[in-house]
């Protein structure tokens, strides 16, 4: 940007109206100062909005995990996201990064580990993570 009063606070941003759906934006508006003589970059964090869609099954005879709760970590074990499950086993996440993540699966009063996978750079639009396989629960049954 050039142009700007020297040492004076500016807030410079976007019109974030013509950004196109299916992105999102921390912050549309900074506050930039500048040196006499100079000129400054302002850089905006716009980034593409993921859904990842699914279906969990469970055991070894794949059964669909109707009702139940797909809990999604990150690698430490702590929470990132949380999703009830359909009457068929299906989930909905929102704002889910490309990576694969470990999840728990409760559902009647058990625990089923799964892994989930979101394949690619992140684009807007809607990721079919396809059927999850959760073979058994916590304790190997």
């Amino acid at each position: 940007m050039r142009g700007l009063l020297p040492w004076y606070p500016v807030r410079v941003g976007f019109d974030a109206t013509r950004l196109p759906i299916g992105y999102r934006y921390d912050t549309a508006l900074k506050r930039v100062v500048v040196a006499p003589g100079t000129g400054a970059i302002a850089t905006f964090d716009v980034t593409a909005l993921q859904s990842l869609r699914g279906r969990v099954l469970l055991g070894h005879g794949r059964e669909p995990a109707g009702l139940g709760t797909l809990v999604v970590l990150d690698d430490s074990g702590a929470e990132l996201a949380r999703s009830s499950l359909g009457s068929h086993g299906d989930f909905w996440f929102d704002h889910l990064a490309p990576g694969a993540y470990d999840g728990v699966v409760l559902h009647d009063g058990r625990e089923y580990r799964c892994r989930l996978a979101l394949q690619g750079p992140a684009r807007a639009g809607i990721a079919h993570a396809g059927e999850v396989h959760c073979p058994g629960d916590s304790d190997g049954n």
